[in-house]
Parts: structure tokens; sequence; C-alpha cells
């Protein structure tokens, strides 16, 4: 058995820290913005531990910024008098 190239240490990490990343960002958003952007907690968290590195490369490039749109806090209202 050869040892490990530093580049093959490098990708293994790689395709451990992201998807691992990816599951404790899910979960760490709050239920209600999953809510609001129409998707499902439960089911996302899932994908990215059956699939690994290719859900949590969905989940990051596209599902993730779906749904923390709804965690930030509405603008104020402006009513333009004052300017």
């Amino acid at each position: 058995m050869k040892e490990l190239d530093v580049i093959e240490v490098v990708l293994l990490a790689v395709f451990v820290a992201v998807p691992f990343w990816g599951v404790v960002d899910a979960s760490r958003i709050p239920s209600e913005a999953w809510r609001k952007a129409g998707r499902s907690k439960r089911f996302w968290v899932f994908v990215q531990v059956a699939t690994l590195y290719i859900g949590a490369v969905i989940y990051i490039a596209g599902i993730r910024r779906d749904v923390r749109f709804f965690l930030a806090p509405p603008a104020p209202e402006w009513d333009g008098a004052n300017s």
C-alpha cells in the first residue's frame, strides 16, 4: 500500500469537509426560513448526507442562497418626506 500524496490528502479532506459543512450549515438555519423559501430542511440535510459531495455542492450553489434570503431583516420603511 502506497503512502497518500499531499494532493490525495487535500482532495480527501475537501470531499469530507464540504458535505460536513453543508449539513451543519443547513441544520443551523431556522425552519421558518426554509418554510418561507418553499424548501424542506429535512430533505436537504438528507440529500447531503446520502450523496455527500454532490448534494453539498448543489446545496451550496443554489439552495443555501434561496433559504438565507429569508434570514435577512426586512428593509426599513422609507416615507421620503424627510428628503
